[in-house]
């Protein structure tokens, strides 16, 4: 499998475990558009700061476990939370509130 379908794999588990979330705990979806707005703001953050702890975690790369704990517990929840959030966007969009 080459690294290019790994990430691609990666991603796509991602996304249905951020669908998963979504439908299961819908009931926790922020209903004001500043705390959506908020929550994309932190999970944007989270991915950006994800990469130097990844980086900490797996070092020089030596150890195949360390790569696999790094991915499974600092970069997945990291990229769930932003596709989550994503789903909230979405559901603000198509609500449609129109001004009064």
């Amino acid at each position: 499998m080459s690294s290019n379908a790994l990430v691609l794999l990666y991603v796509l588990g991602a996304c249905a475990l951020a669908m998963w979330v979504e439908v299961r705990f819908g009931r926790f979806t922020p209903k004001s558009m500043k705390a959506r707005f908020f929550h994309m703001a932190l999970a944007l953050a989270f991915v950006q700061l994800s990469v130097p702890v990844l980086r900490l975690v797996v070092g020089n790369g030596e150890s195949v476990s360390r790569a696999v704990l790094g991915l499974v517990y600092v970069f997945l929840p990291a990229l769930t939370y932003a596709f989550v959030t994503s789903i909230w966007l979405l559901k603000l969009v198509s609500e449609g509130r129109r001004p009064a």
